[in-house]
């Protein structure tokens, strides 16, 4: 019988410390929609990642994190999700398709958080 390995949480991190905020705002994957968002204002990991309805990743332009962010000079940033046609050529475009979810997983929540304005 193989082992069989439980992560807790998130990376491991304690329930306080990890968290994984999942949204389907219903939105058409036609359009190109924004979100406004403050980075941690410390060293904690974040990312922002696109799934599929089937809860797969279907795009490798599907994940936004600090090592791939461009921010704005007051330490937010701005998400564009939809395709390029939709989009334009903008920095910090994630593809989305079909029926699609978005997570958003801060570490370090306990002394982390990320506040997200959505324009539709």
């Amino acid at each position: 019988m193989p082992p069989i390995v439980c992560a807790g949480a998130w990376g491991l991190f304690p329930n306080k410390d990890a968290v994984s905020i999942n949204h389907n705002g219903h939105l058409s994957a036609d359009t190109c929609h924004t979100a406004t968002c403050q980075a941690p204002e410390n060293s904690a990991s974040w990312s922002i990642t696109v799934y599929g309805a089937d809860g797969y990743m279907r795009s490798v332009n599907g994940i936004l994190s600090a090592s791939n962010t461009t921010m704005h000079a007051d330490g937010t940033f701005t998400v564009h999700s939809g395709s390029k046609e939709a989009c334009g050529d903008v920095p910090n475009r994630l593809d989305v398709s079909g029926s699609w979810v978005t997570s958003t997983r801060p570490c370090s929540l306990a002394q982390a958080k990320m506040v997200t304005s959505v324009a539709r």
